[in-house]
């Protein structure tokens, strides 16, 4: 006889577990997992949900180039995402895209190819946005309004500059003031050296410096007094500055206790360069000393990390103190002791490699609350570096090690998104999305797998900014798929969790690439009369178009078909289901409602699935730019259709200890749903029975089918297997929320 059994499982947030992990029984996360999770997201409280779908925005200018995101964030309601591409900035905000003329993107030239565009690095102070490269001057984007960006060169003054001559080489300038000549007693410059500072002090005067403009010889460059000399003669006390030339611009940058720091050079990668305090804007003073050659607190100052190698600087975050994230360690800089938390100075820079890890270079590093999560250098594993009060040193956990699947290929790229959930998005070399879920103080930690509907379809950047209203986070992508036999990248945003309490059922948005009719108007409506033909009615404001004539008005159960056009306010109609009355109705409370769907010409000749006033209405293949629907919708999303899959881990019980081995057989599964409409149920063979279909609908505006709330009880045809491995499916645009999966069993032997 077998032993009866009953097995629930209430909690999915430790998301998809490595199939190294089977059999870990030990392991409490082994019971809030999966096996696989595609498409789908757990919630912190435990449940889980399947994602929304993207938005279209537009496409990229050219889809056979390389292109980047940037997040610009400037408030909680005034946020950009960046498209960088080949020598070309666009921009968006709002949800849509920036644009100097109807139909026209603005765009800001750049001086960067597309090349180059995966190593560029950014750090945003207010309206400025300073993008690095090692191989280009450092610029400084400035905003001040939608369609009005500048791009120029950082320019550093005074500095930053190479320790003191030591050698006997003497410079000469022939002035103290205006355009010069330099001379050098021995061979010292080189071509590359034009933009470069010279640093002198003649006999006993203050230090002045000048910009190197011309290259004349290996002795001799022109060059302009910028702090005056004082006086003229020949001098073994002089610098050459780090930026410029052949020795490179800094590649990483961030601002530091009001100081501007910045790292990583061509010829010198492990090397800090830090401002004086407050003194950074559309300049930056790198003064080492004041102009009698003293050093203060608020002076400029140089460091190289010293280390058994050296490793390139690949990432700066701020916090309570400066972290350092390089290409084989992690260190920290502080003023004096990391427990004093004192000021950085010139005469006060500690730091200490405090992990021997690296990162990987050109992944973003982010910060959350006090911890940092960032890539390993080989992409593989995603780390977490905290400061552990119990053996008072940081620590680099490793939070894929029960998930080292999820990372495979490598990460490229990463944003972390604040609410409405914690989540860090990664895209991995693969073109896969990856989230992983992470509420630190309540030990969330899951990850999650995510394929975007469409052809070929392979995820290449990822963003993040604030909701238009302030009320979340958007996750901005770049998307590539084929469409009409061509590569095509688009720009799309993850829309929001499925809420029809808040939205309404009708506002699922689960399809990718999607574009939306909505039918609703900010405009009351007033009919004439409550039955009959030929009733006028009239909108608020103007609405009405000509092409709505044939199109269906519905106000409550009140329906009627338009079949003449008088202006924007005014149409005649035949109703044929009665209006309540002739009282105006409420804006948002009345639409239009059509078959025929439009604006899809990028799309001619695909299949698109299609969710109208919140139910499935079957995939339709775009012709001349749009599709006719099989009845009147007034809120309805199209596009590339995708389907949501997961499977539990084998069904063990800590009270029987292990009955791995044992031959099982489910007899009866209750799953707890909320706003569910369709779900398909069956083994890890996918012998699927569809358990949830879909419902009819009601005839009230916007209202759509039945949502599915409760627990759903089925008694599935599986047979005696060894892992007792449930699978749920989801095909159609619609929600599937799962809030516990219980399972009655028989357990043999």
């Amino acid at each position: 006889m077998g032993q009866m059994v009953n097995v629930i499982q209430s909690v999915f947030n430790r998301g998809e577990l490595s199939p190294r992990i089977i059999g870990r029984l030990d392991l409490d996360a082994y019971y809030n997992a999966l096996k696989s999770s595609t498409n789908f997201i757990p919630f912190p409280q435990g449940a889980i949900t399947k994602r929304n779908g993207t938005y279209y925005v537009a496409d990229v200018k050219d889809s056979a180039d390389q292109t980047i995101l940037i997040p610009f964030r400037f408030s909680t309601v005034q946020n950009y995402i960046i498209e960088a591409g080949d020598l070309y900035f666009r921009f968006y905000r709002n949800r849509g895209q920036v644009e100097s003329a109807p139909s026209t993107p603005y765009e800001l030239t750049t001086p960067w190819p597309e090349s180059v565009l995966n190593e560029l690095k950014f750090v945003q102070s207010y309206d400025r946005l300073y993008v690095f490269h090692k191989d280009y001057q450092t610029r400084v984007i400035t905003r001040t309004g939608d369609t009005a960006w500048t791009i120029a060169n950082l320019s550093f003054t005074d500095g930053p500059f190479l320790p003191t001559n030591a050698t006997a080489i003497t410079l000469t300038p022939s002035a103290a003031t205006g355009a010069i000549t330099v001379t050098a007693s021995s061979s010292l410059f080189v071509a590359g050296d034009v933009g470069r500072q010279i640093r002198m002090k003649v006999g006993a005067s203050n230090w002045g410096y000048a910009t190197i403009t011309a290259f004349t010889s290996a002795t001799v460059v022109s060059a302009t007094v910028v702090n005056t000399l004082t006086t003229t003669g020949a001098t073994t006390s002089w610098n050459l500055s780090y930026f410029g030339g052949t020795l490179g611009w800094p590649s990483v940058g961030t601002i530091y206790e009001q100081r501007f720091i910045m790292a990583n050079t061509a010829s010198y990668p492990a090397t800090l360069f830090a401002s004086e305090t407050g003194a950074f804007s559309d300049s930056v003073s790198m003064s080492p000393t004041n102009a009698s050659g003293t050093v203060v607190d608020s002076n400029g100052f140089v460091y190289t990390i010293g280390d058994d190698q050296v490793n390139a600087i690949e990432w700066l975050s701020s916090g309570r103190i400066l972290m350092i994230g390089t290409s084989g360690a992690e260190h920290s800089m502080t003023g004096g002791t990391a427990s004093s938390y004192a000021p950085v100075t010139p005469s006060n820079v500690t730091i200490k490699r405090e992990t021997k890890i690296g990162s990987r270079s050109g992944v973003r590093a982010h910060r959350v609350g006090n911890a940092i999560l960032y890539a390993s250098k080989s992409g593989l594993k995603v780390r977490e570096l905290n400061y552990d009060f119990g053996i008072d040193s940081y620590i680099s956990r490793d939070i894929t090690i029960f998930n080292d699947h999820i990372t495979q290929s490598g990460i490229v790229d990463c944003d972390f998104q604040d609410e409405p959930d914690p989540t860090l998005w990664c895209v991995r070399e693969d073109g896969k999305l990856i989230g992983f879920s992470y509420e630190r103080e309540q030990q969330v930690e899951g990850w999650h797998k995510h394929t975007i509907g469409g052809v070929d379809s392979a995820v290449k950047r990822v963003a993040c900014i604030p909701k238009p209203d302030g009320s979340g986070d958007d996750l901005w992508m770049i998307v590539s798929r084929t469409i009409g036999g061509n590569t095509v990248q688009s720009i799309e945003y993850m829309t929001d969790y499925y809420s029809p309490e808040i939205y309404g059922k009708a506002s699922s948005f689960f399809v990718d690439s999607g574009l939306t009719y909505d039918g609703r108007f900010d405009a009351t409506l007033t009919p004439a009369a409550t039955t009959g033909t030929g009733i006028v009615f009239t909108a608020g404001s103007s609405v009405f178009t000509a092409g709505m004539v044939g199109d269906q008005i519905r106000a409550g159960a009140g329906r009627a078909i338009i079949t003449g056009y008088s202006s924007g306010t005014s149409v005649t109609a035949t109703i044929t289901v009665a209006f309540a009355s002739t009282s105006a109705v409420a804006s948002g409370d009345w639409s239009i409602a059509t078959k025929d769907i439009v604006g899809l010409t990028r799309l001619n000749g695909e299949t698109v699935s299609v969710c109208a006033d919140g139910y499935y209405a079957g995939d339709k293949v775009v012709s001349g730019g749009g599709f006719t629907l099989d009845d009147y919708a007034s809120i309805v999303h199209a596009g590339f259709g995708y389907s949501s899959e997961l499977k539990t881990l084998p069904v063990e019980l800590k009270s029987l200890g292990t009955i791995a081995g044992r031959t099982r057989r489910t007899h009866e599964v209750n799953i707890y749903l909320t706003n569910t409409i369709g779900l398909r149920l069956g083994n890890e063979g996918n012998s699927v029975i569809e358990v949830v279909p879909f419902g009819g609908g009601t005839e009230n505006l916007n209202e759509g089918p039945s949502l599915y709330n409760g627990i759903l009880t089925r008694e599935p045809p599986l047979d005696y297997d060894k892992e007792g491995v449930l699978n749920l499916s989801h095909i159609w645009p619609t929600n599937i929320t799962v809030n516990y999966i219980a399972q009655k069993l028989t357990i043999n032997g």
